[in-house]
């Protein structure tokens, strides 16, 4: 397989690849068991300098 067969078969399933990589992000922020970890990650912006 050359390089530009390559390129053209992640041309056409860009829009796939991308979607599962987003899939894998949420699905791993509302993962059961790190609702604590994320909750406190999303206070960080609002805690005060120390």
């Amino acid at each position: 397989m050359s390089i530009l067969a390559i390129i053209h078969v992640l041309r056409d399933y860009s829009v796939l690849i991308v979607g599962v990589g987003f899939l894998a992000v949420v699905v791993g922020a509302y993962w059961p068991g790190r609702r604590e970890r994320m909750e406190r990650h999303g206070m960080i912006p609002l805690e005060d300098d120390r």
